[in-house]
C-alpha cells in the first residue's frame, strides 16, 4: 500500500513542528460517525495513537472553526474519510481545504480513505459529489470558496490512499490503516540517541544548516562531514537526522558503513537496509551489488529522502549506495561522514564541513558534566581539570572518556591517572583513533609514525626532504594523511597533529616491544635512548633515533659498539645531546646523519655513506671526511667546523645541492670537483678566513647563492666557464680578491654586486657592462675602472645608478637600503667608507651632456665630495625624482641651472657647511631642510615667500627648516614676523 507524503515543492523550517495530535479524522457524521469512523477512532486510541474527532474533544460553546483549524495544523496525519455525503457538508470541504494547505506548508501526511466511493467519482465530481457541489454553487453563487472546494476534491482524489469497495472486509481494511499509521508515526517521530551532553552541538548544527539548504526542494545535495576520529562527526550527523528528518518523505541512517561493508556481502546488506527503511517493502529481497544499485536508482529517483551514510572509508561504498545525485528525487539530502576528505572530493559532493575541536570553554563544560555532573569543575579539581583539558585538546571523545573514567575518584587517583595518560593513551581513545591508522598503506604508516615520533611542528619542506631521503613517497603520503584528518598543514606550512593522534602513533611504536626500547623501530624518549646507547641494547629493528634532551642532562657515555647492531638505522637526528666519544661503527643504511658537535675527528672507517642524503655536522671536531662517497648526498653542512682544513673530492656526489662551509676558520682548500657540481644551489665559504684555494673553474649551472664574505685570504676568483642564470647576488666584502675575470659576464642572472667595505678589488673588467640583469652595484674605495663608469645599461634604455656610499661625521656606518627594479629606481643611503676620490665615479667624460634619469625617485648622496664631480653639472634631468638628500656634501650653490627635477617634493641639505646659495626650486616642493648650513646667505624660495607673493605659487609647501643657518637668518631677521604677530 502506498500513501501520499508531503509535497516535494514544500518549503519548511528545519525546526520540529508542534504536534498536539497524531491523527486528525475528517469525516461526514451522518455517514460514518457511528460506524467506520468511530471504530477507527477507538482502535487508534487503543494503540496509543492520540487521535482527534470533533464530538469528543470540543467543549460545548467553543468557536468551532478556529479551534478545529488549529487542531488540523497541529496534527501529524490527517485521515479523510470520503463517503457519499462528504461533499454535501460545507464544513467538511473547509476541513479538506485546510488539510491540503497544511500538507503543502507543514509537511502534514494525508491519507484519503474512499469509503464505498469510487475515487473517479471524487476526481470527476460526478454522482453524489457532483450533486452536492451543484447545490453549493446555487447557495453561495459567485463565492470563490466553491471553486476552492472543487480543486481540493480533485487534488485529494489524485493522492494515493485506500479504497474500501463493496464486499470488502471492513475490519481488515481498518486494521491495515492502523498498521500504516503506526509505522508512519514511528518513522516520523523516531529519534536517534545522541550525546548525553551535547555541548557545542547546536552551534555546529547551525553552521551545517547553511550547507544543507533546507527549503531548496528543487535540487538534490550531497554534503560531506569530515574530521579526525572522535571529533563528533557521527553525533552531528545524528543531530541532522533528528532535526530535519521529519521534513522528508523517507529517511535512513546507515551506521557503521566501514565496519559492515568489510563483512561478507556487507554492501548488499547495506543496500537492502536502505531500501527497506526508505520503501518499507524490501525486507525479503535478496539483491546483488550491481543489481541493487540499479534497483535503488529506479525506486528512489522520484522520492525525496534524507540519507545519512556514517563512517564511510572507501569509494566503492559511495558508488554502491549513493552513486549519483540522480539516484534520488529532487529535494533529497545525502549526508556522508568520513575521516577521509579526499573521498568527498573524488565523489564530487556539493559541499563539505570540517568538524572542529571544541573551544576551551566548551571542553571544560563537556568534561565537567561527565566528571562532576555539573557545568564547571569543583574548586578542588580546577588545576587538574586544566591539565586534562590541555591533554584532550578539545576532542569530544577524549573529554567524554576521561571525564567518565575520573568521576568520583580522589585527587590522588586523578594525578596518577594523568601520569598514566601521558605515558600512553586511554585504551578506549586509542582504539577509536587507531582505526584511521589501520586504514593506511605501508608507505603512509611509515610517514605517519615518523611525523608522530619526530617531525610534528616542523615545516612541510623539511619533513618532505627527510622522508624523501628515506625513499618514502612523501608528497602523496603527506597529502593522504591530511585527507584522512591525521595531520594538518597550518598557515606557516608546518605539519600539525593532534596530541592524542601523536600519542596514538607513539603507542603503536611502544607496542612493538613494551619492555625493551632497543627492539622498537623508532626511539625518541631520552631515557630510552640513553639506555640503548650506554648499555648497548640496540638491535636491527631500530630505524630512527631522535635525541632531544631536557636541559641539564649529563653527557651520554657512548658504548663503543652501541651502533654495531643497528644495521637498519636510516635516521640519526641529534638536537642537543652531548657525547663522551664518537661511534666506532655506523650503518651504511643511514639516509640522514644530523649530529651537531660531533665529538670525534673522524667518521667510522666502515662508514662510506652509500645511502646518505643529508650530512649535518655543524660545530663539530671533524677534521677529515675520510672515504665518504655518496651519490645520493644532497646536503653537506659543516658550519663552524673549525678543525677541517680541506674539502675532498666530491665528484662522487653529483646530486649535492647545498654545501655550507661557513666559518670553517682553518679551511684552506676546496677541491676543484666542487666547481663541477651541476646541481649545487647553495655554496657558502663566508668567514673562512684562511681559505686560499677555490675551484679554478665554475660550471655551476644551478647555483643560486654563493657567499664568500670575509674570506680575507682569498685572492683569486674562479673562471665562470658556463652561463649561470640563477645566481643573483655576489658579495666580496672583506675579501682579498683583487681582480674579477672577464668571464664574470657569464653570471647572466646577477642583480646585486657588493664590493665594500674592506674589499681589495681594484679593477672591474669591461665585461661587467654585459651583466644585463644588474640592478644594484655597491662600491667603495679606489676602483680605477669606475672613473669611466657612469651607469649600467639594463633592459635597453632603463638605467640603474651606481650608488655612492656615506660616512657620518662620527664614523658610524648605516645599513644598506636600496630598491631598484625595472623602470623604478630608488637610491637610499648605503654602507661604505667614502673618500673624496669616490666622487670620481661620476666623472664620465664620454657620457652624454644631458643624462635623463627617468625612473629615479629617491637619491641620497650624503657626505659626498660633489664639488669635484660633474654629476650635477652635466645637465642631468630627473623627471621622477621625489626626494633628494645631499646632507653633509661640499656643494656651494644648489641647484646648478642645468639641473632639472620638476617633481621634487623633499630636499635635504643639512650640514652642507660650504653651501652659500639655494637658487629657485620647482613649485612642487613641499619641504626644505637646511639645518646648520653655516655659510648659507641666499635662499630664493624664502625671498619668494617673504617679499614677493607670500608663496602662493608653492601650494604644497609645508615646512622649511633653517635651524643654525646664522648668516641667512641675520640677513632676513627683519622680514620674519614675531610670535606675537603670528598669534594675532
Amino acid at each position: 500500500m502506498t500513501f501520499s507524503l508531503p509535497s516535494s515543492s514544500s518549503a519548511s523550517s528545519s525546526s520540529t513542528l508542534k504536534q498536539s495530535y497524531d491523527v486528525f479524522l475528517s469525516f461526514r457524521g451522518i455517514d460514518t460517525r457511528n460506524t467506520f469512523t468511530v471504530f477507527l477512532y477507538h482502535a487508534l486510541r487503543d494503540r496509543g495513537i492520540k487521535t482527534y474527532i470533533d464530538d469528543k474533544d470540543l467543549e460545548r460553546g467553543e468557536i468551532i472553526s478556529p479551534t478545529v483549524f488549529k487542531t488540523i495544523e497541529e496534527s501529524m496525519i490527517s485521515i479523510i474519510v470520503l463517503s457519499s455525503n462528504y461533499a454535501s457538508s460545507a464544513w467538511c470541504l473547509e476541513e479538506l481545504t485546510k488539510i491540503l494547505e497544511c500538507k503543502k506548508t507543514k509537511q502534514q501526511i494525508v491519507l484519503p480513505v474512499f469509503y464505498h466511493v469510487n475515487p473517479s467519482e471524487v476526481r470527476n465530481q460526478s454522482g453524489s459529489f457532483g450533486e452536492a457541489l451543484a447545490k453549493h454553487q446555487e447557495r453561495f453563487k459567485e463565492d470563490p470558496k466553491v471553486q476552492r472546494w472543487k480543486e481540493s476534491l480533485q487534488e485529494v482524489a489524485g493522492l494515493a490512499g485506500e479504497h474500501l469497495e463493496d464486499g470488502r472486509n471492513e475490519y481488515e481494511f481498518m486494521h491495515k490503516i492502523i498498521e500504516w499509521v503506526d509505522s508512519t508515526i514511528f518513522k516520523s517521530t523516531y529519534q536517534l540517541d545522541i550525546a548525553e551532553y551535547p555541548i557545542g552541538l547546536e552551534s555546529r548544527l547551525n553552521d551545517l544548516n547553511t550547507n544543507l539548504e533546507i527549503g531548496r526542494n528543487d535540487i538534490t545535495l550531497m554534503i560531506g562531514i569530515y574530521g579526525t576520529g572522535g571529533i563528533g562527526k557521527t553525533t552531528l550527523a545524528k543531530a541532522v537526522f533528528n532535526s530535519i528528518g521529519h521534513q522528508f518523505e523517507a529517511r535512513c541512517f546507515l551506521a557503521n558503513v566501514r565496519e559492515i561493508s568489510s563483512r561478507k556481502d556487507g554492501l548488499v546488506k547495506l543496500q537492502e537496509k536502505l531500501l527497506y527503511e526508505l520503501l518499507g517493502s524490501f525486507g525479503s529481497f535478496n539483491i546483488g551489488g550491481v543489481r541493487g544499485s540499479n534497483v535503488m536508482k529506479h525506486m528512489l529517483c522520484s522520492k525525496r529522502v534524507l540519507i545519512i551514510l556514517d563512517d564511510v572509508n572507501e569509494l566503492r561504498q559511495l558508488k554502491e549506495i549513493a552513486g549519483n545525485h540522480n539516484w534520488f528525487g529532487p529535494g533529497s539530502r545525502i549526508v556522508i561522514t568520513t575521516r577521509d576528505q579526499h573521498l568527498l572530493t573524488y565523489h564530487q559532493v556539493d559541499s563539505t564541513y570540517e568538524v572542529q575541536e571544541l573551544d576551551h570553554n566548551q571542553a571544560i563544560q563537556l568534561f565537567s558534566w561527565h566528571a562532576f555532573k555539573r557545568e564547571k569543575p569543583i574548586e578542588s579539581h580546577v588545576k587538574l581539570t586544566t591539565c586534562i583539558i590541555g591533554y584532550a585538546k578539545g576532542l569530544p571523545l577524549a573529554l567524554t572518556v576521561l571525564g567518565s573514567d575520573l568521576r568520583g575518584r580522589s585527587i590522588q587517583e586523578w594525578k596518577s591517572a594523568l601520569e598514566e595518560y601521558e605515558r600512553s593513551p586511554h585504551k578506549d581513545i586509542y582504539e577509536i583513533l587507531k582505526i584511521s591508522y589501520d586504514g593506511l598503506d605501508d608507505n603512509e604508516r611509515d610517514i605517519f609514525l615518523d611525523i608522530a615520533c619526530f617531525f610534528k611542528g616542523n615545516s612541510v619542506e623539511y619533513v618532505t626532504k627527510i622522508l624523501d631521503s628515506c625513499r618514502f613517497s612523501s608528497s602523496i603520503g603527506i597529502a593522504r594523511l591530511k585527507d584522512k584528518c591525521l595531520i594538518n598543514i597550518n598557515c606557516h606550512q608546518c605539519v600539525e597533529m593532534h596530541d592524542l593522534l601523536q600519542e596514538m602513533g607513539k603507542e603503536i611504536v611502544r607496542q612493538e616491544s613494551p619492555k625493551e626500547a632497543g627492539k622498537r623501530s623508532r626511539l625518541w624518549f631520552h631515557e630510552d635512548i640513553r639506555h640503548v646507547l650506554e648499555e648497548n641494547t640496540g638491535t636491527k629493528t631500530i630505524e630512527a633515533i631522535l635525541l632531544d634532551f631536557p636541559g641539564g642532562h649529563d653527557k651520554i657515555c657512548l658504548h663503543s659498539k652501541a651502533f654495531k647492531k643497528m644495521k637498519n638505522l636510516r635516521l640519526f637526528l641529534n638536537r642537543n645531546a652531548q657525547f663522551s666519544a664518537g661511534p666506532e661503527y655506523l650503518s651504511n643504511e643511514i639516509r640522514v646523519f644530523d649530529w651537531p658537535e660531533y665529538p670525534s675527528s673522524f667518521l667510522p672507517s666502515n662508514f662510506h655513506g652509500n645511502n646518505l642524503t643529508i650530512l649535518r655536522m655543524p660545530d663539530s671536531l671533524i677534521k677529515e671526511l675520510g672515504g665518504l662517497k655518496s651519490k645520493n648526498l644532497t646536503v653537506m653542512d659543516l658550519f663552524k667546523c673549525k678543525s677541517i682544513t680541506k674539502i675532498p673530492d666530491l665528484s662522487s656526489s653529483p646530486n649535492l645541492v647545498k654545501l655550507d662551509l661557513t666559518v670553517c676558520e682553518n679551511l684552506v682548500e676546496v677541491h676543484d670537483s666542487v666547481g663541477f657540481l651541476d646541481k649545487l644551489s647553495r655554496f657558502s665559504v663566508g668567514g673562512c678566513c684562511k681559505l686560499r684555494i677555490l675551484p679554478k673553474r665554475f660550471k655551476l649551472r644551478s647555483l643560486r647563492v654563493f657567499n664568500l664574505r670575509e674570506c680575507s685570504s682569498l685572492e683569486d676568483f674562479p673562471e665562470i666557464e658556463r652561463e649561470m642564470e640563477f645566481l643573483h647576488v655576489l658579495d666580496f666584502r672583506d675579501s682579498s680578491i683583487k681582480e674579477l675575470p672577464s668571464s664574470i659576464e657569464n653570471l647572466k642572472g646577477l642583480k646585486k654586486l657588493y664590493l665594500y667595505p674592506g674589499s681589495s678589488l681594484k679593477k672591474l673588467p669591461s665585461s661587467i657592462s654585459n651583466l644585463t640583469q644588474l640592478q644594484e652595484l655597491y662600491v667603495a674605495g679606489c676602483i680605477d675602472q669606475l672613473r669611466s663608469l657612469h651607469i649600467v645599461q639594463v633592459h635597453g634604455d632603463s638605467q640603474v645608478p651606481i650608488h655612492i656610499g656615506k660616512v657620518e661625521e662620527d664614523g658610524i656606518q648605516s645599513t644598506p637600503s636600496v630598491v631598484s627594479t625595472g623602470e623604478e629606481c630608488e637610491i637610499a643611503s648605503t654602507t661604505a667608507e667614502l673618500t673624496p676620490t669616490n666622487s670620481s665615479i661620476f666623472n664620465d667624460a664620454s657620457s652624454s651632456s644631458s643624462a635623463i634619469w627617468k625612473s629615479l625617485q629617491v637619491l641620497t648622496l650624503r657626505f659626498c665630495c660633489l664639488s669635484e664631480s660633474n654629476f650635477f653639472t652635466n645637465g642631468n634631468y630627473f623627471p621622477a625624482l621625489d626626494r633628494l638628500d645631499l646632507s653633509g656634501s661640499d656643494i656651494v650653490i644648489f641647484p646648478v641651472q642645468s639641473l632639472r627635477f620638476d617633481r621634487l617634493r623633499d630636499l635635504c641639505l643639512n650640514n652642507c657647511k660650504k653651501l652659500e646659495e639655494i637658487l629657485p626650486l620647482p613649485s612642487s616642493i613641499a619641504s626644505v631642510h637646511a639645518r646648520e648650513c653655516t655659510s648659507l646667505e641666499s635662499f630664493a624660495l624664502l625671498s619668494e615667500i617673504l617679499i614677493k607673493n607670500n608663496g602662493t605659487n608653492f601650494r604644497n609647501l609645508q615646512r622649511i627648516d633653517l635651524y643654525g643657518c646664522h648668516k641667512l637668518l641675520a640677513k632676513i631677521s627683519w622680514l620674519i614676523p614675531s610670535w606675537e604677530e603670528l598669534s594675532a
